[in-house]
């Protein structure tokens, strides 16, 4: 039978990994107290009272390697054939709390002889008992007919599906104790997510609205009305903070923070543990303003590359030239709108679309569509004034002016609009902003369109630019989003583009 006892003793004879590797894992009374509540809660038969556990702690409080420890106890200390099974939505994270416990096994000669470990396939054998450890994926169609005895499931924020989950859950009713744990930092409000889901049923044991005595809940967070900035929440909030959660660099995310939006948002549910909104505000008009003229301006002869956002042929068009400088990006717009539908569309935006024009800021294509001619003409002028040969644009109502343009010798890079293609030019985007690295030159249809424009983050930090929810036909932002693919563009400009349509086709 596992006790705490004999479990805290046997993790505390395992060495720590990576940078701490030549230290051993010493537990925290904090830690201690849920391995006591999970081994020493039992039934008056006998058997472990807990069958399941939700754990929510912050980032940075070593959630994994307790959970690469708690698996290393069922494998060596359990006196029967255990299946003990880690999961994670996506191969990489899958395999983080494997590489842990075999860094823990093969940092000790004992251990090491007790097991068989296949890191092709992400697993441990227990030579004696006969018990698995195995690392697992969200290929969830292969899941289906584990026993499982353990089961980890990490940082289930991340989970876009559920299937996975429900096949390794529901394949133990043949277990006398199973365990399954689920361990993760916070996700976004979101009812539809398996995770929110998994916290509203704990929150419920905790309050005691819901009675399951069979149920572990242990949740880390910020309380309603809390200051975020009070350091005094951050330690009851984290409470590895000051040990080996550095309260430094916990001062410098919150001071970052505190000028973003966005990152503000990151900080309370990374590190605060408090569920947040998918979408906020985004960008800073003082940060925006005080970087119009960062950099030398896009100048004839420059090298560039374009982004091309044609949106509707009633509604507004953006081409943006993007340069690369030493810190930072120059950018320069053109836009384009329907002369006909013009003042609707002004009085509908509530922007001088009249005045952009007069000044040159906006061209007003004849007739009550987007003349998309116009456009290829415009940016073949480009083409002669700049060294520019690649432009990444949105597919969507696009492929035939693509065509014209790869026609007169243009490369044209399709950018698809999800988080995988457009999260890291928007942090480089964000960054520039926020560093004063972008020359923008003070562009007002630009400057209007980063008043309007939100961003959406998803629970892996992934983020891409959107619309308000409300009044959105009004909100336009296509002129950052086309800045947005240049400034994807731009990263690419040292290297070979062979293939590159390919590169971001996905």
């Amino acid at each position: 039978m596992i006790t705490s006892e004999r479990a805290i003793e046997f993790i505390e004879c395992l060495p720590l990994s990576g940078d701490y590797a030549d230290k051993k894992f010493i537990l925290r009374e904090w830690q201690k107290d849920i391995l006591r509540k999970l081994f020493d809660t039992k039934l008056e038969d006998g058997r472990r009272q807990y069958r399941e556990a939700g754990l929510w702690i912050p980032r940075k409080n070593a959630k994994s390697q307790l959970a690469a420890a708690i698996c290393a106890v069922f494998i060596f200390l359990s006196d029967r054939q255990e299946e003990v099974y880690s999961c994670a939505a996506e191969k990489e994270q899958a395999g983080i709390i494997f590489r842990l416990l075999q860094q823990m096994i093969e940092s000790s000669e004992l251990l090491r002889s007790k097991v068989k470990i296949i890191p092709t396939q992400k697993r441990v054998i227990h030579k004696k008992t006969g018990t698995i450890f195995a690392s697992l994926s969200s290929d969830y169609a292969s899941k289906h007919g584990y026993n499982c005895s353990v089961l980890v499931a990490d940082e289930i924020h991340c989970w876009h599906r559920r299937e996975l989950f429900t096949a390794l859950t529901s394949g133990s009713a043949t277990r006398a104790e199973p365990l399954f744990l689920t361990i993760t930092t916070a996700g976004n409000r979101d009812e539809g997510a398996l995770e929110w889901e998994l916290y509203e049923y704990a929150c419920k044991v905790r309050d005691g609205s819901v009675d399951d005595p069979t149920y572990l809940p242990v949740i880390y967070e910020i309380k309603q009305g809390e200051d975020w900035l009070d350091e005094e929440v951050w330690k009851r909030v984290n409470p590895a903070l000051g040990d080996f959660n550095s309260i430094e660099a916990m001062r410098q995310a919150a001071a970052k923070a505190q000028v973003n939006t966005r990152l503000e948002n990151d900080f309370r549910r990374l590190h605060l543990n408090e569920h947040t909104q998918q979408t906020t505000r985004w960008l800073s008009l003082e940060k925006w303003n005080a970087c119009r003229y960062a950099n030398r301006p896009i100048e004839r002869g420059d090298q560039v590359v374009g982004g091309l956002d044609l949106a509707s042929t009633t509604d507004i068009a953006a081409w943006c030239l993007a340069a690369p400088r030493e810190k930072g990006y120059a950018l320069k717009w053109k836009f384009f709108i329907p002369q006909d539908r013009m003042i609707e569309i002004e009085k509908n935006d509530r922007v001088p679309y009249t005045q952009w024009v007069r000044e040159g800021h906006v061209i007003a294509t004849p007739g009550g569509a987007i003349d998309y001619q116009v456009i290829i003409d415009e940016i073949l002028k480009d083409f002669e004034d700049y060294v520019l040969d690649f432009v990444g644009y949105d597919s969507w109502n696009a492929t035939n002016t693509a065509q014209k343009l790869e026609a007169e010798g243009l490369q044209m890079v399709k950018v698809t609009q999800s988080l995988a293609q457009l999260s890291e030019p928007t942090k480089e985007f964000e960054r520039a902003v926020l560093e004063g690295q972008l020359q923008h030159g003070s562009n007002p249809v630009a400057t209007w369109m980063a008043g309007n424009c939100e961003c959406y983050t998803d629970a892996s930090g992934n983020i891409r630019p959107i619309k308000p929810k409300h009044g959105q036909s009004a909100k336009k932002i296509d002129g950052l989003v086309a800045a947005i693919m240049a400034i994807k563009l731009c990263g690419q400009l040292k290297d070979d583009f062979t293939n590159i349509g390919a590169l971001w086709d996905d």
